[in-house]
């Protein structure tokens, strides 16, 4: 029945993406953005509370959200370290230049980050190259979802980059912040050990991106999301 599941909503995201890319992308459809972020980083957050210790999980998820929303918004101030850019109306209302619902969409990409991170090397491996490997994973998963949203207008860029209008400071940034974001999560859940379930959010995330990125024909992106949706689902319908 999980697998029935995970099956009907990725067909059920991928058709919306389909949808969504087919309209102009207007601000004042930012209740279907807010819906979406919020809707799809429950499963991650479900799963992290009731398979991990469940004060470390909701602390965990309150710093990290605390954390991207004033990164975001040194971000936008000071350009640093994503370089130039201001959040439009698409995402809802903002807290001061950035959206509420960002960190919605930037937490459980940081946990599947760890989740893979410990699934990809030895448990004893020091947390700072854990926090490394994390950043990279975290990172490719921007190099689908960055020109995705560039594409709906949901934050734009000035000037704009070489990467689908995404400039390669964007990635640096990412690498940045993801970086923070793994020393966060590998201290406060550093006895935890992840469920594959915590993968869940990035996986219908990433099949709602590059399914923009092929209508959108963005080549790159929708190669890596290809690439992405494959591997996670390898681990999430056979392990």
């Amino acid at each position: 029945m999980r697998n029935i599941i995970i099956a009907v909503m990725s067909i059920s995201i991928a058709i919306a993406a389909i949808f969504i890319s087919l309209l102009e992308f207007k601000n004042e459809y930012f209740a279907i953005s807010i819906f979406f972020m919020v809707f799809l980083s429950f499963p991650t957050y479900f799963y992290l509370i009731i398979k991990t210790n469940p004060t470390k999980a909701i602390s965990t998820i309150l710093i990290l959200s605390i954390f991207s929303m004033i990164i975001e918004t040194i971000g936008v101030l000071t350009s640093f370290p994503y370089g130039s850019f201001s959040y439009t109306q698409s995402l809802g209302p903002k807290i001061g230049v950035v959206p509420w619902t960002v960190s919605f969409g930037w937490v459980p990409l940081v946990i599947a980050s760890w989740t893979l991170t410990e699934r990809l090397i030895n448990t004893e491996t020091s947390i700072l190259k854990k926090a490394v490997l994390g950043s990279v994973t975290i990172t490719i998963f921007d190099l689908v979802l960055d020109p995705g949203a560039v594409a709906l207008k949901f934050w734009v860029w000035s000037p704009q980059g070489v990467y689908y209008n995404v400039p390669i400071s964007n990635f640096v940034g990412w690498l940045l912040s993801g970086f923070i974001g793994m020393i966060i999560i590998l201290t406060t859940l550093k006895t935890e050990k992840p469920n594959n379930n915590l993968l869940l959010t990035a996986f219908f995330g990433n099949i709602f991106w590059t399914f923009i990125a092929i209508m959108g024909g963005m080549t790159i992106p929708l190669v890596i999301g290809i690439i992405l949706t494959i591997f996670l689902a390898k681990i999430l319908f056979l392990e």
